[in-house]
């Protein structure tokens, strides 16, 4: 039988089809619902590779402890991190200003007398990496809510993507939120839905191939390079290949079911899942 010559119903709709031979990338597809959103500021550029808050956190906390030393500065750059640096701006400002008074004046201000000139400086550049460090946070946030938005949006078995959904516990997802309105722009687009779970099922594809294989995780992406692109580049893929190697029983069962169920429906469309 021809799977092509199906009725519409088991057929993705022109447009879907559409949109899946351009190959639009799910960073685009995702892009193009934040700006439908209104969840505000500039849709960022998603990555399957990107960190989550919570990382960049830990990795500025880890860094900053590996070079901590007893200054005035480092009070200034704890209430910064507490107020999640939402003052920076202001402390910078009064601190560039400061810059400019005598060594008794910034002494006062800064170091209690004691060290003046160089706990002054020492300080300021403690704002400045908390500065810099509120950004990046920031802008982990902002790329999260887009990753939290396409994780819901895919077909992945319930109890694994409540895992994955978990694993951004620093970003709100309820009624309302950011996560919540890039969502609701991304399920009631077709067409986006369509490019999201085919990059999911070529991951799903790949992570297949994977555990049949009987290679190491690090050997099978050494082996296959262009696998390895796809799951550091895009996220729908990365969320597809993760599932299929870390689902197991009743999961791993649903989730090669829905690939299965979708697979003659791509061959209609004329989309290769490998390759």
């Amino acid at each position: 039988m021809d799977v092509c010559k199906v009725g519409p119903r088991d057929r993705f709709h022109p447009e879907q089809e559409d949109a899946m031979r351009k190959d639009e990338t799910t960073n685009d597809a995702a892009k193009r619902a934040h700006a439908r959103s209104k969840a505000g500021g500039a849709a960022p550029d998603v990555r399957g590779d990107d960190r989550t808050r919570a990382e960049v956190k830990k990795e500025q906390k880890d860094a900053h402890l590996g070079h901590l030393v007893p200054h005035a500065g480092h009070a200034a750059y704890e209430a910064a991190h507490v107020a999640e640096v939402h003052v920076v701006h202001a402390l910078e400002a009064k601190v560039g200003g400061m810059l400019g008074l005598g060594a008794a004046g910034t002494a006062a201000a800064f170091t209690g007398g004691v060290g003046a000139a160089g706990g002054m400086i020492l300080g300021y550049f403690e704002i400045k990496e908390a500065h810099a460090n509120g950004k990046a946070q920031r802008e982990a946030l902002a790329k999260e809510q887009v990753h939290v938005a396409v994780i819901a949006a895919l077909d992945l078995p319930p109890g694994h993507k409540a895992q994955r959904l978990d694993a951004h516990g620093d970003t709100p997802r309820g009624h309302g939120s950011a996560a919540f309105k890039i969502t609701e722009a991304l399920v009631s687009d077709p067409r986006a839905i369509a490019v999201l779970q085919m990059h999911c099922d070529r991951g799903i594809t790949a992570g297949l191939d994977y555990r049949a294989s009987g290679q190491t995780k690090e050997a099978f992406l050494a082996a296959h390079p262009e696998v390895a692109r796809r799951r550091a580049a895009d996220v729908a893929f990365k969320e597809g290949f993760d599932a299929a190697t870390a689902c197991e029983g009743k999961e791993l069962d649903t989730l090669k079911a829905g690939l299965a169920a979708r697979t003659p429906k791509y061959a209609c469309a004329e989309v290769r899942m490998r390759g």
